[in-house]
């Protein structure tokens, strides 16, 4: 995370530059977002953790938290300005992918190269960079799952309520 200069609302923000006296000096502006709350993000563990105990699906921790990321988290841009989705080609089989702690990805194609296989993979974001707005998806597809499966879940009221807690975390990277 970045330590700002200084942070303010817009008007704010001009009035700090017009104060500047280096007037060739470049800044950066950023908008600011509210960080996740680490509850909401525990809560999603929680539910991961259930889901993946179920005698139909049985399967690792890493392994379950891909799959709901894959399919309701936030894809990994090479860009700020989120137009160039970020992409990984390997020989790695999608069972060994899945497997990964530190990375998300989804296979989006496979093809042959010199008589062996090529992996094509697309790449997502872990959960601990997620702001509320993208942790409140995260968490409403994993609830959908969890439902359709019988387990029980917070009100949307509660959920709600949880991703409001709002706790910036120091390093959201």
């Amino acid at each position: 995370m970045i330590n700002p200069l200084f942070s303010g609302k817009g008007q704010d923000i001009v009035l700090f530059l017009m104060e500047q006296d280096d007037r060739e000096k470049n800044y950066d502006l950023i908008e600011h977002k509210e960080s996740r709350s680490l509850n909401a993000n525990s809560y999603f563990h929680v539910l991961a953790d259930k889901l993946r105990h179920l005698p139909n699906i049985q399967c690792s921790m890493a392994c379950m938290k891909n799959h709901l990321i894959t399919d309701y988290g936030q894809i990994w841009y090479m860009d700020d300005e989120q137009t160039e989705p970020m992409f990984y080609k390997t020989n790695a089989p999608e069972e060994y992918i899945k497997e990964l702690e530190s990375l998300h990805m989804k296979c989006i194609r496979v093809s042959e190269e010199n008589g062996k296989p090529v992996y094509y993979y697309r790449m997502y974001r872990g959960s601990h960079t997620y702001n509320s707005q993208e942790m409140s998806l995260l968490i409403a597809g994993t609830v959908q799952e969890c439902e359709q499966q019988g387990i029980q879940t917070m009100t949307p009221a509660e959920i709600s309520h949880l991703v409001g807690l709002w706790k910036p975390k120091e390093n959201n990277v």
